[in-house]
């Protein structure tokens, strides 16, 4: 019979036995479902290992490569540019032309009446044109004034009855402006007092009926000759 030492007294206890005969001490009967609860755990154990490893062995699947571009091909460069031609500058030296004279013609017009509309063409042309005209001819005298040379009829006078040649250098390609005392007038000739019995004339560009003997004027002219009285031409009134 199989026994066990009793934990009081040491003395020898049948297995089975509940209690120790010599001394009464209960006997411990778990030390079997210690044994039976080890034994579960072993059997679980191996059964994990044989479990794994008869688990087939993951594979891994590597991540596709990237797909390989084509290197960029550098953009052709623009071919260049035609050289552009510059227009020459309009010679401004040269006058404008007019423009030409526009009829509307109509079938059975007569002579008279094609002239008498090419007439009124051309003065309603003059007529728009006129004031530039005006404008530029105003610029041209103001310069002529400003850069002309300043006398009066005595001092011209002076001056070439004392040395013809010299006056004639000094006078006979500049403007002059001329101040001197009407004697007379006649159409478009104006007399003025050089002083005694001297007199100096001046051609005008046009005649002027506001202009009577005894006043004072100022005239812008050109020299013409000399033949013992100084004439001038190309007068027009300054006052």
């Amino acid at each position: 019979m199989e026994t066990v030492k009793c934990p009081k007294c040491g003395k020898d206890v049948a297995k089975n036995a509940e209690k120790c005969p010599n001394c009464g001490k209960k006997m411990k009967k778990g030390a079997i479902w210690f044994w039976l609860l080890l034994g579960v755990i072993v059997i679980a154990a191996l059964i994990y290992l044989l479990g794994f490893k008869n688990k087939p062995a993951e594979t891994v699947t590597p991540a596709p490569m990237p797909a390989q571009t084509a290197p960029e091909q550098p953009a052709p460069e623009p071919a260049p540019a035609a050289p552009t031609e510059t227009p020459e500058p309009a010679d401004m030296s040269k006058p404008a032309a007019k423009p030409a004279d526009t009829v509307p013609t109509q079938t059975g017009a007569s002579d008279a009446d094609v002239e008498a509309a090419m007439k009124a063409a051309r003065d309603a042309n003059a007529a728009s044109q006129a004031p530039a005209a005006t404008a530029e001819a105003i610029k041209i005298r103001e310069q002529r004034v400003a850069y002309g040379i300043k006398t009066t009829a005595e001092g011209i006078n002076a001056e070439f009855n004392g040395g013809r040649a010299d006056a004639n250098t000094k006078y006979s390609t500049k403007d002059i402006i001329i101040t001197g005392t009407v004697v007379d007038v006649k159409d478009k000739v104006i007399t003025l007092d050089a002083g005694g019995k001297a007199k100096v004339t001046v051609g005008m560009l046009a005649p002027d009926s506001s202009v009577k003997s005894g006043d004072k004027v100022t005239i812008l002219c050109n020299f013409n000759t000399y033949t013992g009285t100084v004439d001038l031409k190309n007068g027009e009134i300054l006052r």
